[in-house]
């Protein structure tokens, strides 16, 4: 059997114009530094999800830069409680967990230096 001609005689093979920079892409793609970075993304894009599927981050509720940014830290602070907790259940016997909790959150709030506090996101809340 013969290879296929095309009309006047001569075998063409056609490429798109960035066949290369696909082909260097892929080639990155194996390199041990990419690999790393694909399991870091992974795990970043998770946590985005998380933030975004259960925490209401798909929408800003407020209008303005500060208010979204605040939003979004009292979102990563309610992710970071959560981690805590479920690390606490791990590490922590049954008589401490409550302790720890209560101490970590007590850094976190201080951390946040009251600013947060006094939002309308905790108005609910007296100091």
């Amino acid at each position: 059997m013969q290879c296929a001609t095309g009309k006047h005689g001569i075998r063409t093979i056609h490429r798109h114009i960035y066949q290369e920079d696909v082909e260097s892409a892929l080639s990155n793609l194996k390199k041990p530094k990419a690999k790393e970075m694909a399991v870091f993304r992974k795990s970043v894009e998770r946590i985005i999800a998380e933030a975004k599927g259960f925490h209401g981050m798909s929408r800003a509720r407020l209008r303005g830069i500060s208010n979204v940014k605040e939003q979004c830290l009292m979102t990563a602070v309610v992710q970071n409680i959560k981690r805590l907790a479920a690390w606490t259940k791990k590490k922590a016997s049954p008589a401490n967990q409550l302790m720890v909790i209560k101490t970590k959150v007590a850094k976190i709030v201080e951390a946040l230096n009251y600013r947060f506090l006094t939002s309308h996101y905790f108005s609910f809340i007296t100091i």
